[in-house]
């Protein structure tokens, strides 16, 4: 019988998590193939949430509290989850979402399709609802018209290295993906990357990331979410017209390409060119021809244009302090 960990990260969760964890413990799937546990660990809650995991640990023997009393941080608590757990298959949970009941199903009918040898490093991640503080779908998704940029049900690793996709409450990941994820300290990198998006770049650089074109969460906004959805068409022009905010979220998206690339002795040539691109006293011509080469990676919209502008810009980000911890990182 294959295993499959949902781990839980919680802080200050009373509100919604039993109604999330419901959600989970009554998914549809093959309890004869595959057994279920939902790890959950607390970050330092101020509020009623450990006794409602105690309550629910004893109520489901699904159930089962990773005991941690010190404060890692969102990424700190996921990674020492992950470290803990043993499985097949994981999945990454919010603590304020609601899952569709057929969510594992379509994922573990994924992971069958596209696991061909046991070494196979795989990734897959879905759609999600973008939903309001009922849990009840606006019927607007959080990938939104960014799913037209997703070629052949697939995400490669370039294409992660100019705007994030993946979302970790709608990520699973195989043991394979773990194995190679554990080798990387991302807690003091300090680039604003989170998890999520670094195992997706680990399942794009070792293996393949594949993508489910079906929403199968209601992501919950209530205001206090640690990363919410997309803004509104108003705030994404705002957005858009200051282009350097774009540059600078490209900027920390291509250091953590850089830093996965580092540790992979198969693919030296791609982070030789990544680090050159990412050096600022390189020139611009390196970064020219690399965004212009990734254009339709950059945008769908206006590759072109956007190519070069990002090209031009990329080069002041880097003065920044905020890099020097990947730079000492990576290089030693």
């Amino acid at each position: 019988m294959k295993k499959i960990a949902v781990l839980l990260s919680t802080y200050n969760g009373e509100k919604y998590l039993k109604e999330q964890v419901l959600s989970i413990h009554d998914q549809k799937f093959d309890r004869n193939e595959y057994s279920l546990q939902i790890l959950i660990r607390d970050d330092g809650s101020s509020d009623n949430t450990l006794s409602i995991i105690k309550d629910l640990e004893s109520s489901f023997s699904e159930v089962q509290q990773v005991v941690s009393k010190k404060n890692l941080g969102f990424v700190g608590s996921f990674m020492k989850l992950l470290s803990e757990s043993k499985a097949d298959y994981y999945f990454f949970s919010d603590q304020d979402d609601v899952w569709l009941e057929n969510k594992v199903s379509l994922f573990l009918k994924k992971f069958r399709e596209v696991e061909m040898m046991p070494s196979d490093v795989v990734g897959v991640f879905s759609n999600a609802w973008i939903a309001d503080e009922s849990a009840i779908s606006t019927n607007k998704t959080v990938l939104g018209v960014r799913t037209k940029r997703i070629h052949n049900g697939k995400l490669v690793f370039n294409q992660q290295l100019f705007e994030s996709y993946v979302q970790g409450a709608s990520l699973a990941i195989n043991n394979n993906v773990r194995e190679k994820f554990l080798k990387y300290d991302l807690t003091d990198l300090g680039i604003g990357e989170s998890h999520d998006h670094f195992l997706g770049l680990i399942a794009g650089t070792y293996g393949n990331l594949f993508y489910i074109d079906k929403p199968l969460i209601n992501y919950r906004q209530t205001g206090h979410n640690t990363i919410g959805a997309r803004p509104t068409k108003q705030k994404m022009l705002a957005k858009v017209l200051s282009l350097q905010l774009r540059v600078d979220e490209a900027a920390s998206l291509m250091l953590a390409g850089e830093y996965v690339l580092s540790k992979d002795p198969h693919r030296e040539s791609d982070f030789i060119e990544l680090h050159l691109v990412n050096e600022s006293h390189k020139g611009s011509l390196k970064r020219v021809k690399f965004f212009y080469r990734n254009r339709q990676f950059v945008s769908g919209k206006y590759p072109k244009l956007l190519s070069l502008l990002f090209a031009l810009l990329m080069a002041p980000i880097h003065k920044e302090t905020k890099f020097e911890n990947v730079r000492k990182t990576i290089h030693g």
